[in-house]
C-alpha cells in the first residue's frame, strides 16, 4: 500500500501497546549478543527510525538494524525477535530457493512465530515480555489461539537453535514469573501461559501499519 514518510505527517505519537519491561537480566542479554558474535551477525543501533519501529533484520548482509531510541528492555526484546526471524527454518528455505515473496505472503506466521520465540526465549532467563507479546501476536493470528498452536513445532526448533537447554538457565516447571509458570521446553506446553493471554490482547495496540520495504528486509518489528 502506499505509505507517507515520517516527515510528511504529524500529530501526536501513537500509543502502540505494552512494551518489554526496563528491567532486562544482563544474562539474556549478554547471551543475545554472545550468539551474535559467535555467528558473526552485525548488531547495529539507528537513531532516527520512524516511530513504532523497533528494528528488522537484513538477510542479505546478516545484518540486525534495533531503535536506539527505545529502552534496553525493549532493544533486547527486538534483538530476540530479529533472530528468530534469521533463524526461522521457512524464512531460510525461502531465502535458498530465491522466493522473496514469501514473507510477505505468509507475514502473520512469520511474525507469531518470532514473537513467540523471542517470548520464550526471554522466558527462560525470568523475563516476561507476556504483555507485550500477546497483543503483537493477536494482531497477526487474529486472536485465533489454535493457529499459534499449530506453529509450536517452527517455534520450539528456533529457540532450541538459539537458546539450547544446554546454554539456558535450568528451570522447573513450577518456577514462577511475575506470578505465573514460565517458559518450559515441554512441547505440549512451549509457549506458557502466552496462549491463554493471545485472546482479544489484539484490542491494546493498533494493527501495525504496512511499511514498504525492500524484498531482502524480513521481521520489522513494530
Amino acid at each position: 500500500g502506499y505509505v507517507f514518510d515520517i516527515a510528511q505527517t504529524d500529530g501526536a505519537d501513537l500509543d502502540l501497546g505494552p512494551t518489554a519491561p526496563d528491567d532486562v537480566p544482563d544474562a539474556l542479554a549478554e547471551h543475545l549478543h554472545g550468539y551474535c558474535h559467535d555467528q558473526q551477525i552485525t548488531v547495529e543501533h539507528r537513531d532516527g527510525m520512524p516511530n513504532g519501529l523497533a528494528g528488522y533484520y537484513r538477510r542479505s548482509t546478516d545484518t540486525i538494524t534495533i531503535n536506539a531510541s527505545d529502552s534496553r528492555g525493549e532493544q533486547v526484546a527486538t534483538l530476540a525477535h530479529e533472530l528468530a526471524h534469521r533463524e526461522d527454518p521457512e524464512l531460510q528455505v525461502a531465502h535458498d530457493r530465491r522466493d522473496p515473496r514469501y514473507y510477505a505472503h505468509n507475514l502473520p506466521d512469520c511474525e507469531a512465530t518470532a514473537e513467540a520465540a523471542s517470548h520464550m526465549i526471554a522466558a527462560l532467563h525470568h523475563f516476561d515480555l507476556t504483555p507485550s507479546a500477546a497483543g503483537y501476536i493477536g494482531i497477526y493470528v487474529r486472536d485465533d489461539v489454535d493457529r499459534l498452536t499449530a506453529l509450536h513445532e517452527r517455534v520450539c526448533g528456533i529457540v532450541d537453535v538459539i537458546s539450547p537447554p544446554d546454554k539456558t538457565p535450568v528451570v522447573a516447571p513450577t518456577a514462577l514469573l511475575a506470578g505465573e509458570p514460565i517458559v518450559t521446553y515441554d512441547p505440549a506446553d512451549a509457549l506458557g501461559r502466552l496462549p491463554d493471554q493471545v485472546h482479544g490482547a489484539a484490542a491494546s495496540r493498533p494493527s501495525p501499519v504496512p511499511v514498504a520495504r525492500p524484498a531482502v528486509v524480513v521481521g520489522a518489528r513494530p
